[in-house]
């Protein structure tokens, strides 16, 4: 017989991991500090490209997050959100990261979360040391 693939767990518990996986990788490419402040502690990570209601998978794409203290996060940018405070932060970010693949965010944002697409990125994700 053919060999089965293993079930995947809920979708609200594939999507949470991802997200958190996502988080993570954010965090330690940046170095586990604010990208604006230094701080270290507190720490989140923001979202470039607009993911609402995890329409699409650039949710789950690295290059599509920065690591901000949540002071830089919450009063920085969403209560600030005005376009020369998100440019500011923007030149912050490239300035300590280097060049974020804009291209490759927008392709992952055309591309609409499916059982099939969370599949290929869960297993890529656990194929990973």
């Amino acid at each position: 017989m053919g060999e089965r693939k293993p079930k995947l767990p809920s979708l609200a518990k594939v999507k949470k991991t991802l997200y958190d996986n996502w988080a993570l990788r954010v965090k330690q490419r940046d170095g586990w500090k604010c990208l604006l402040c230094g701080n270290e502690d507190l720490l989140t990570a923001h979202h470039w490209h607009v993911c609402d209601h995890n329409a699409h998978m650039a949710r789950y794409c690295a290059d599509n997050g920065a690591t901000l203290c949540y002071t830089c996060h919450i009063r920085g940018i969403h209560r600030r959100a005005d376009y020369r405070t998100a440019r500011r932060i923007w030149r912050a970010v490239t300035a300590k990261i280097g060049q974020i693949d804009e291209a490759n965010i927008e392709r992952l944002a055309a591309v609409e979360v499916t059982t099939a697409a969370l599949r290929k990125m869960w297993d890529a994700m656990r194929a990973r040391p």
